[in-house]
């Protein structure tokens, strides 16, 4: 069935006479997005991005840069949305082409190298909020490297091959595919929480550590883990 017109004063659908804006509202196009659209905001930021493959994402903020330390690592990607009060930022860290050295907690950065500012990011609570969960997942298993790695939360932007300790998230294992760990507070992963980060992780760099005094020495030709964060900003 179709509208009967009359005259283009208005129209008459099955006893049903709509007002100018219910026409409107009714021949008004369906909105699609196609791959790498946007809805931007009034400034031009990305604000949600489309895929074709169902996938969209929220940007919230920015996050911030890696350190010149990692430059080599395949991929180091970071999105920072806040929804309902609850930050959420989401590091994608692919350590192919970083390596790591025989030496308990020392910082895995550009391989052969001890350059500095080997961090993945740094939390800042304009950003990311005060972090009270962080949760690391392996989506692809390290190979020719230590494949024990900690990430730890240090106050100083620490170079390649040197120790990092202040915030410790230890694994305690070496990383597999799937393999899941949780924190509440530093330490061991996966207990109770009890007092939390210091400050939130409020200016404190992350690195990926090596997990072993006595651990493998290599560049990382494989190594792909998903880190999520969530905090919470001053309202």
């Amino acid at each position: 069935m179709s509208y009967v017109g009359d005259g283009g004063k208005k129209q008459t659908f099955a006893g049903f006479n709509p007002t100018t804006k219910q026409q409107n509202a009714m021949s008004r196009p369906k909105e699609v997005f196609i791959d790498g659209e946007s809805i931007k905001d009034a400034s031009g930021d990305e604000r949600i991005k489309f895929t074709d493959t169902g996938d969209f994402t929220v940007v919230s903020d920015t996050a911030t840069a890696a350190g010149a330390g990692v430059s080599a690592a395949a991929t180091n990607t970071w999105l920072v949305e806040t929804t309902n009060g609850i930050t959420i930022t989401t590091g994608q860290i692919d350590i192919t082409g970083l390596g790591s050295i025989d030496g308990d907690n020392t910082v895995i950065g550009n391989a052969g190298t001890t350059d500095a500012a080997a961090y993945l990011t740094k939390i800042t609570h304009e950003i990311n909020g005060y972090i009270f969960d962080v949760r690391v997942t392996c989506v692809e298993a390290p190979t020719t490297g230590e494949p024990d790695i900690d990430f730890t939360f240090d106050t100083s932007s620490t170079a390649a091959q040197t120790a990092a300790t202040d915030q410790q998230l230890e694994v305690e294992a070496d990383w597999t595919l799937g393999l899941s760990r949780h924190w509440r507070v530093a330490g061991a992963s996966n207990q109770d929480a009890v007092g939390g980060f210091t400050a939130g992780l409020d200016d404190y760099f992350l690195h990926a550590t090596a997990g072993k005094g006595s651990g493998a020495a290599g560049t990382y030709d494989a190594g792909k883990f998903v880190i999520r964060l969530l905090g919470v900003k001053v309202f």
